[in-house]
């Protein structure tokens, strides 16, 4: 009998993570690319014409890769249901995904992240965009 190897949960739900993003970011690059193939109506476009189009729709590809980046660098603030009220120190549940869209350098980047309100403090609070302006690497 072969030893098997053992890896975390947390190690599993990372992989899950990775490979769903990776499997997202699939499915929308072959929507991307058809809508590139669209945009030129020639039967062989010319060299000209097909970076055109490229360059034309480049934002819309570099920004969701940076979606599914993101998604996959931050999937448990993303997916976050409950959180320490920060004046209160109250529990808070998850009220609703707020969407949000940003302009980046690299193009358009969309979110859902948590929602969460302290009734007894009259306060919302986003905590993604906490994480997100912390980055190093995002422009929240």
């Amino acid at each position: 009998m072969g030893n098997a190897a053992a890896i975390s949960l947390q190690e599993f739900r990372q992989a899950r993570v990775q490979a769903d993003a990776r499997r997202h970011l699939h499915e929308r690059f072959d929507r991307w690319l058809d809508a590139v193939e669209e945009r030129v109506q020639e039967k062989i476009p010319t060299l000209d014409e097909m970076a055109q189009a490229v360059f034309a729709m480049r934002q819309e590809l570099t920004g969701m890769i940076t979606e599914a980046l993101v998604g996959q660098a931050h999937a448990e603030a993303l997916e976050q249901q409950t959180m320490l009220c920060p004046h209160c120190g109250r529990l808070l549940r998850v009220r609703v995904s707020a969407n949000r869209t940003v302009e980046t350098v690299v193009g358009a980047v969309s979110l859902s992240r948590p929602y969460f309100y302290c009734v007894r403090c009259q306060k919302g609070f986003y905590p993604m965009d906490e994480v997100l302006r912390d980055s190093q690497w995002a422009v929240w």
